[in-house]
């Protein structure tokens, strides 16, 4: 019963984690009505279903991107608390011993491997699919990811990286080691809940194989710093690259054929293979996350 317990305790990250986003989403809603519902008494729209529905979108446009900022602010503090209080109470280490020249190297391979990969995937799919792709589009949209809000940036380029690191390879990992699983079952175990928690199947699916690279690069740097930082530059590279490429070389109007598409995810596959392979080169890994007890934990 006592491994059964720990293997349960592996999935509380991931339940407080989606319990954040849907808790606020109701929230937003209820508090998106509340001003319709003042907006249409004072107006006398009572019987003006299109009115209400439109201002509503209009509202959670609004406020959508903060509350996505807010879930990831809050997953920091409970992310943060977490680690502090379940393995060790230490104080985080310095994060420039964490790097070397050769780690920024490599995490900048691995992270534009990484995304240029997924998003030649997700071409390819929109090609086999594209009703798939077009619903997985719209979710983007209406959540306000596919936009430069400031408060989007933000939060997928800053706090999600560091929220998400915290409680999943930071909290589940280490659970499911200490849970008695050798790496590669610890890892999955941890990806799958990352891929879940972005409660969406085409992003749960990318994200899961995201998830197998920075558990990897967790367990090889032994430092929470550096999977931070790939995570941040993955997220960079897909909220503001797109938007860079569009300025430099004028947005294209061409539907991307399938073999461009195939050989261009080879390309990057190669490119995060290279940044994967180059880890063993550096100094600052080989260092392996050790299963210490639920009293201690990796340095920061």
């Amino acid at each position: 019963m006592k491994k059964v317990g720990k293997f349960l305790l592996c999935l509380l990250p991931l339940i407080v984690f989606v319990s954040l986003q849907l808790i606020l989403g109701v929230m937003g809603g209820m508090g998106a009505g509340f001003v319709v519902g003042v907006e249409v008494g004072m107006k006398g729209l009572g019987n003006d279903m299109a009115y209400i529905t439109q201002r509503t979108e209009e509202i959670l446009e609004i406020i959508t991107p903060i509350i996505i900022f807010m879930s990831h602010l809050l997953a920091i503090v409970i992310g943060c608390i977490w680690v502090y209080a379940l393995f060790g109470k230490k104080k985080p280490g310095n994060p420039v011993k964490a790097f070397s020249w050769m780690t920024l190297a490599v995490l900048v391979l691995c992270a534009v491997g990484l995304q240029y990969a997924c998003s030649a995937a997700l071409n390819i799919v929109e090609i086999i699919n594209p009703v798939l792709m077009e619903n997985y589009n719209q979710l983007m949209e209406s959540a306000g990811m596919n936009s430069m809000n400031p408060f989007t940036i933000i939060a997928t380029v800053c706090l999600a990286p560091i929220g998400e690191e915290l409680l999943f390879r930071g909290v589940t990992f280490r659970f499911a080691k200490n849970a008695g699983l050798g790496f590669w079952a610890a890892n999955i175990l941890q990806a799958v809940c990352f891929g879940i928690a972005h409660m969406n199947i085409v992003q749960g699916i990318y994200a899961f194989f995201m998830g197998l690279v920075l558990g990897y690069v967790y367990e090889k740097y032994n430092s929470l710093y550096v999977p931070i930082l790939l995570h941040a530059f993955f997220n960079l590279l897909g909220t503001v690259g797109g938007s860079v490429l569009e300025f430099i070389f004028g947005e294209s109007n061409l539907e991307p054929a399938m073999i461009s598409c195939v050989i261009a995810f080879v390309v990057f596959a190669v490119i995060l293979a290279v940044g994967i392979l180059l880890i063993q080169k550096d100094k600052k890994a080989g260092h392996p996350v050790e299963d210490k007890g639920e009293g201690e934990y990796a340095a920061l």
